[in-house]
């Protein structure tokens, strides 16, 4: 586990989830937050930005609306 007061990788990992059209990175980039299990970066916690993601990807396979911003 770690805590850093400055943004990271898990800021610019959610970023890659949410806007990339590559399906394959996107999951790569699930992988690697997952990976980083208990590392928060401010107020990103790597393992909540991993289950967004999933949650994310499981709701474009069902054919549901997600709201980007």
């Amino acid at each position: 586990k770690s805590f850093g007061f400055d943004c990271g990788v898990v800021p610019s990992l959610f970023i890659a989830i949410m806007i990339c059209r590559n399906r394959e990175i996107r999951k790569e980039a699930i992988s690697v937050l997952k990976m980083a299990e208990g590392r928060i970066e401010v107020v990103w916690d790597a393992s909540k930005v991993a289950e967004l993601g999933e949650m994310m990807l499981k709701a474009e396979e069902q054919g549901q609306t997600v709201l980007t911003v």
